[in-house]
C-alpha cells in the first residue's frame, strides 16, 4: 500500500474510531477505562472531552518514549486527532444526546458505538502507521515486564 492510501486509511480510521466514542457518550451508558478518565479531567479541569484525550495521549506518548518506545506518525496522529474529531463531532452535535431517553436506545448507541470504535481500531491499525500511545504504553510495559499482553492491560486499565 503505498503512502497516502495509508494515511488515508489512518485518518479514517481515527475519525470512525471519534465517532464510536461520542456515540457512547451521548448514549449516557458508560464509557471505557480510558473515556472515564477524560470524562472525569474534563470535568475538573477547564477543559474539553476531546483536550482531555490529548493530554492523556501526550502524557502517554512521553512516557512510551522514556520507556524507549519509538513512536510513529500513527502514534502522534492518534494522540491529537481522535480529540480533535471528538470536540468537533461534539460541537457540530450531530449526535444526539440520549441520557435520560429510554433505556433500549440508549443500549442500541452504545453497542454501535462500541462497535464503531472496533471498526475505526481495525483501520487506523491497517494503515501500518504505529499504535496508538494507550496501546504503546501496553506494549512497551508487556515487554519491559515480560508479562502477557492481556495482564498489562487489565492492570493499566483497572
Amino acid at each position: 500500500m503505498f503512502r497516502p492510501v495509508r494515511l488515508l486509511l489512518l485518518v479514517l480510521g481515527l475519525f470512525v474510531f471519534a465517532f464510536g466514542i461520542v456515540l457512547t457518550l451521548r448514549s449516557g451508558m458508560g464509557l471505557g477505562p480510558w473515556d472515564v478518565l477524560h470524562d472525569g479531567l474534563s470535568l475538573r479541569l477547564p477543559i474539553s472531552f476531546g483536550q482531555a484525550g490529548i493530554l492523556v495521549g501526550a502524557a502517554l506518548l512521553l512516557l512510551n518514549v522514556a520507556l524507549g518506545e519509538r513512536p510513529g506518525i500513527g502514534t502522534v496522529a492518534n494522540a491529537v486527532m481522535i480529540g480533535l474529531f471528538i470536540d468537533s463531532l461534539l460541537y457540530v452535535g450531530i449526535v444526539p444526546d440520549l441520557a435520560g431517553k429510554g433505556l433500549l436506545a440508549r443500549l442500541a448507541m452504545d453497542v454501535i458505538g462500541v462497535g464503531t470504535i472496533g471498526v475505526g481500531s481495525a483501520l487506523y491499525i491497517k494503515a501500518g502507521l504505529g499504535a496508538g500511545p494507550r496501546d504503546g504504553l501496553m506494549l512497551v510495559l508487556s515487554r519491559k515486564t515480560r508479562q502477557r499482553v492481556g495482564l498489562v492491560r487489565t492492570g493499566i486499565e483497572s
